[in-house]
């Protein structure tokens, strides 16, 4: 991965602020967006399923070295020491993240889609020109053509190898980046990437339910923590 300067992580998230902002104060009118290419950034949003805060070493694990290149990140960008989440439920918490409104507002309070009026960041992005990719979760951002991707490995490429993987094999996620981040070079836009891992999500890795479901094509696992590694809260 490419250095990336504080100063263009900072920009990168005014932007997305802004752009959010002047999609609900113009009624998002459907229209191409013009914004000159100096303000257009290359966006990359990491989430993780499940996982508590304090699983990560800058935000408080106490485990040596457990997360080495999310503490580089942090270093290099922007922390959120206070920042919380609308509601505890996946599918309208990430909604509500990419149509920055309360679930309430956008029409999907539990498993359900978004109303169809409701504007998207993904939609915006395309409308300025952008390339939108996600790495899954994306059953759980609807109805899928709400959010504009261009790129879904397992429906573009037609490889269900991704959807079972269920986001853990780190091979995955290098590879299927690699070949976004190459479509984006060879059509000269900028890009938006989704990344979603659902490693910490139940089948939790490792258990008779996560061979059942998984079988053979589940990644191995590369370290296993003992119960006093593990702070309870």
């Amino acid at each position: 991965m490419h250095h990336i300067p504080k100063k263009n992580l900072i920009s990168a998230f005014f932007f997305l602020a802004t752009l959010l902002a002047v999609s609900v104060g113009s009624g998002f009118r459907k229209k191409t967006i013009a914004l000159p290419k100096k303000a257009m950034p290359n966006i990359l949003i990491l989430t993780v399923d499940d996982m508590a805060y304090n699983s990560v070493g800058v935000f408080g694990c106490t485990i040596p070295n457990i997360t080495p290149n999310i503490d580089k990140l942090a270093g290099e960008g922007m922390k959120f020491a206070y920042a919380f989440v609308n509601t505890a439920v996946c599918q309208p918490c990430r909604e509500s993240l990419l149509t920055g409104r309360y679930p309430h507002n956008n029409g999907a309070e539990g498993f359900e889609p978004i109303n169809e009026d409701v504007p998207t960041l993904s939609e915006l992005l395309r409308r300025a020109g952008y390339i939108n990719g996600i790495l899954g979760k994306e059953i759980h951002l609807q109805p899928v053509e709400k959010f504009c991707w261009d790129y879904i490995p397992f429906i573009t490429e037609k490889d269900s190898v991704w959807r079972n993987s269920f986001g853990r094999n780190p091979k995955f996620f290098h590879d299927y980046s690699a070949r976004f981040f190459q479509r984006a070079r060879d059509e000269n836009k900028p890009f938006f990437l989704l990344a979603n891992s659902q490693d910490p999500h139940r089948p939790f890795a490792g258990s008779a339910d996560d061979t059942a479901e998984f079988g053979t094509k589940r990644p191995p696992l590369t370290r296993q923590f003992t119960p006093k590694e593990i702070y309870v809260p």
